[in-house]
């Protein structure tokens, strides 16, 4: 069972990176004026839930 650990590990710590690369997107778009950030709008594929 430890590869499924590390698995969830490596999930867990892409699902980071990519949250703060979405930050650092919406406060560079944001700094241009390309509208307001805030929560996403409806999207595709699996709903999403914060943990």
């Amino acid at each position: 069972m430890p590869r499924i650990g590390d698995e969830l590990a490596a999930a867990r710590a892409m699902r980071s990176v990519a949250r703060q690369l979405m930050r650092e997107a919406d406060s560079d778009l944001e700094a241009v004026g390309a509208g307001p950030g805030g929560a996403p709008g409806p999207g595709y594929g699996w709903p999403y839930t914060a943990p």
